[in-house]
């Protein structure tokens, strides 16, 4: 039950990292 939201949570920062990478570039 723990193994879910800690997926998602990496999820939402490969994301974020992506979503800054493309506004940098």
């Amino acid at each position: 039950m723990d193994l879910i939201p800690n997926f998602a949570m990496e999820t939402w920062v490969l994301v974020a990292t992506s979503l800054v990478l493309l506004y940098i570039l």
